[in-house]
């Protein structure tokens, strides 16, 4: 009776997954920017806002199909209605997220979804009936990807500093300079977002025909916007939190090593997403962060923090895949 009633509102799922996409992952973005008071909080979050959803709209659908990828065996077998495991797995997902935002975590919303949605073939078929390949593939990408934005942000770093320091002598002329830059590396970053993590929101309520045909254009792009105007609203809402942790609790920075974390970062993100793996934005900036602080010197970290946010991205894709265990088990195999 229970869920009779409340799989009328499962579409809702998607957008509170998108919510939480927004609310954690923006962050990551404009974070330095805010902490370094290079850009007004309000500020950031209109330009995020905005660039996110045109992210979702212009390159969200083409990776659809890499998250159908892991999710479609486990929709395909089970018997049940496609539409009820796409909102467990979209629930599960945001659920996670919404728990560590609110402890100040930097979590990854990609291995949330993807953990919810290995969570889906493990009730229907244990442990064999999750896509294990698919799911190790993304998972050497995930753990290679704070690594790779650190390297990057090094290089970045190392060729530019000396070029500022020889070009931009006048402290007004450096701020004036780095808080555009900002801008600019902050808006690529939230285009990154929308375009990495569009298909994470709402891939599996496509593969279950909410949209359409799963495997038209149109479909897919009714999915990538939703999934856009979902993360938009988080952004909008419940952002101003993990600013905090990413923006001063890891290392400090000056507004040339914000404009070299968020740029590294995007462009590690963007590059992970043109070869069709959803990363975690949140893994890159804390990579770039740190690898900021090494050049620094390793004095300069915050390990308890790190501690704290490697804790959190270590238990994200478990607590996804448990919470959407549970769901399908009390709500639709009951």
């Amino acid at each position: 009776m229970l869920w009779s009633f409340l799989s009328h509102f499962r579409f809702l799922g998607g957008v509170y997954l998108g919510w939480g996409v927004g609310a954690n992952d923006t962050a990551n973005i404009f974070g330095p920017a805010v902490a370094t008071d290079a850009m007004r909080y309000r500020s950031a979050v209109i330009l995020a806002a905005v660039f996110i959803l045109i992210g979702s709209i212009v390159e969200g659908p083409g990776l659809m199909d890499s998250v159908g990828g892991v999710a479609g065996t486990e929709f395909a077998v089970s018997g049940l209605n496609l539409g009820d495991l796409a909102f467990f797995s979209a629930l599960s997902a945001a659920l996670t997220i919404t728990v560590l935002t609110y402890l100040s975590v930097p979590a990854s919303t990609s291995q949330a979804s993807i953990g919810s949605i290995m969570g889906i073939g493990i009730a229907l078929q244990g442990l064999a009936g999750a896509e294990w390949e698919a799911f190790m593939r993304m998972f050497a990408v995930w753990v290679l990807n704070p690594l790779i934005t650190a390297f990057v942000v090094y290089v970045l770093y190392r060729v530019l500093a000396p070029a500022v320091n020889y070009f931009i002598r006048s402290d007004i002329l450096y701020n004036r300079v780095f808080r555009a830059l900002l801008v600019l590396s902050g808006s690529y970053g939230a285009y990154t977002l929308g375009a990495s993590h569009a298909a994470i929101t709402t891939a599996p309520f496509l593969i279950s025909g909410v949209f359409g045909d799963p495997h038209s254009r149109a479909a897919a792009f009714r999915a990538a916007a939703v999934g856009g105007i979902g993360m938009s609203l988080g952004v909008i809402t419940y952002s101003r939190k993990v600013m905090e942790t990413i923006g001063r609790k890891i290392t400090v920075l000056d507004p040339f090593s914000a404009f070299v974390c968020v740029l590294g970062s995007a462009l590690t993100v963007h590059f992970c997403k043109v070869i069709g793996v959803p990363v975690s934005t949140s893994q890159a900036m804390v990579g770039a962060v740190t690898g900021v602080g090494l050049i620094k010197g390793a004095r300069t970290i915050n390990l308890q923090s790190l501690r704290f946010i490697f804790a959190g991205w270590v238990m994200t894709p478990v607590a996804g895949a448990f919470l959407c265990y549970i769901l399908i088990q009390l709500f639709a195999l009951s």
